[in-house]
């Protein structure tokens, strides 16, 4: 009997080394796995910051694009009620001078 148990006893020491082996190894995996990932993680987020970086400049392009867009409008609007002015001054003293002729 108390060899059953002693053979029994060293049946289940080898069983629970064998589990802690398996866990240790899938620990150690689970860790290489994790290295792996926070690896893959850094590399993608260099990537994914200069793509913000790009969206960022672009974006100032295009925001400097449309104030100066803006500006050239504006700029034209005067011209053109200047232009629209001149036109109507012309108009005037054309009228004036063409009524007097018919005098």
């Amino acid at each position: 009997m108390a060899t059953e148990a002693a053979s029994e006893a060293r049946r289940v020491s080898e069983e629970l080394m064998q589990e802690k082996e398996s866990a240790l190894q899938a620990v150690q995996e689970a860790r290489l796995k994790n290295q792996e990932m926070q690896e893959y993680l850094e590399r993608e987020r260099s990537k994914l910051v200069q793509a913000m970086l790009v969206v960022q400049q672009e974006r100032d392009t295009a925001a400097k694009a449309a104030s100066d867009a803006t500006s050239s409008a504006l700029k034209a609007g005067e011209v053109l009620a200047e232009v629209l002015g001149t036109i109507n001054v012309q108009t005037a003293k054309a009228r004036r001078v063409s009524s007097k002729l018919q005098v």
